[in-house]
């Protein structure tokens, strides 16, 4: 069963009823840590370690971040997790956060179960696909990372090589606790 975030405007568009649990597809930084102390961008080995629990998980999914002007980190949306073989990622769940938040550019991050820090054909050709939008829509997508438990590989390197984003300790294992649980459940 694929989860994505609902476009419509329904009052409950960031969550999805499981049995008895409210799973969050998006996670708003600003609300729970305050927009200043949301994390600032500097690096694909930030992304990595802010999003490595996704390593550890059986499925592929894929993660869309929002970045303000000031390269902060404000959300975080979980857009695609894998069918049989593959991700399936629409353009428009990408960029719906960057959008709703009055975001000013996006990144990807995904895991690899099996471990491979190698995208696939149909990653890159997806990650096309976003850059395209993004250039069209103005809202620049800065980096792709694929995080494995072995390491981590930035498929995009932007006018800015290295630029993605910089995490505390603190706040990397809140990030990494709540995207654990969010895709665990899926």
């Amino acid at each position: 069963m694929r989860h994505t975030p609902a476009l419509n405007g329904s009052a409950n568009c960031n969550s999805l009823a499981c049995g008895q649990m409210d799973l969050k597809l998006e996670h708003d930084l600003r609300s729970t840590l305050g927009i200043e102390a949301c994390p600032v961008i500097r690096s694909a080995a930030d992304v990595a370690a802010a999003f490595h629990a996704m390593a550890l998980l059986e499925r592929e999914v894929m993660v869309a971040g929002t970045l303000d002007r000031r390269n902060r980190l404000v959300c975080w949306t979980i857009v695609s997790s894998s069918t049989a073989d593959r991700l399936v990622v629409r353009v428009e769940d990408v960029f719906f956060s960057v959008i709703k938040n009055h975001g000013a550019a996006i990144f990807l991050v995904q895991n690899h179960p099996t471990g491979k820090l190698s995208a696939s054909h149909s990653e890159r050709e997806i990650m096309n696909r976003v850059l395209r939008a993004s250039r069209l829509l103005g809202y620049p997508l800065l980096d792709h990372v694929i995080v494995t438990q072995s390491g981590y590989r930035s498929l995009f390197c932007g006018p800015q090589p290295g630029v993605v984003l910089y995490l505390g300790k603190r706040d990397i294992s809140e990030l990494a606790v709540s995207v654990s649980a969010a895709v665990k459940m899926l």
